[in-house]
């Protein structure tokens, strides 16, 4: 680390656009990330997953839109496209993320091939899969939204440590109404695809309810 709490980012980095930022220097600093904390781009700052994962919520419906783990980073889409709708920066599962001024960032994107390459791919598979979930919102059963949120989530559970979210969140989420969502979790609990009490569901196997989904 230099004087000036420069951190240099080499291969193999566990976010793979730093990686791709290659012997290139990103002044910026590791931070933890707690659960259930916002994030604000809007202040100058990005936000690369190390080890984290955060959800993105469409501010003005609240809708999913998706995550950013260690393949990307949060703020991005502000900074490449100021016309981005707002949007709400969850700390879905907590952990390490590298914190960079927004310049910084800017300024490499500039000056490396490869750093800017791997970011405008990463925006175009990210940008095709919100299209094809808000594509699929409004195509697919109450059933599949809420078995596909839940089948995302419980891959980034921890052992068999619940999920805390509530029904009202999932409603939420997936533009249901609360009565449709509870209707689906009992089918579901009772075929033993997940397991709930309260706020604290367990997906019990998620790889292959996200295959049905």
């Amino acid at each position: 680390m230099s004087s000036d709490g420069a951190l240099p980012i080499t291969p193999p980095s566990p976010n793979i656009l730093l990686a791709a930022a290659g012997a290139d220097l990103l002044p910026g600093k590791t931070v933890v990330l707690s659960a259930g904390d916002l994030l604000d781009p809007s202040d100058g700052l990005l936000w690369f997953p190390l080890c984290a994962v955060v959800r993105m919520e469409c501010r003005a419906s609240g809708l999913l839109g998706g995550w950013v783990d260690r393949r990307g980073v949060v703020g991005l889409f502000e900074t490449v496209n100021e016309e981005v709708r707002p949007a709400t920066w969850i700390i879905e599962v907590p952990g390490r993320a590298f914190l960079v001024q927004r310049a910084f960032v800017t300024a490499l994107l500039a000056r490396s091939h490869d750093f800017s390459g791997a970011v405008m791919s990463w925006l175009v598979q990210t940008v095709e899969e919100t299209r094809d979930r808000a594509i699929a919102n409004l195509q697919d059963s109450a059933a599949k939204r809420v078995q596909w949120l839940l089948s995302r989530l419980g891959d980034m559970q921890t052992g068999q440590s619940p999920l805390q979210i509530t029904q009202a969140d999932i409603a939420r989420l997936t533009g249901l109404q609360r009565t449709t969502v509870c209707a689906v979790m009992k089918e579901m609990k009772r075929e033993k695809q997940i397991a709930y009490s309260r706020s604290r569901i367990t997906v019990r196997e998620p790889s292959a309810m996200l295959a049905k989904a």
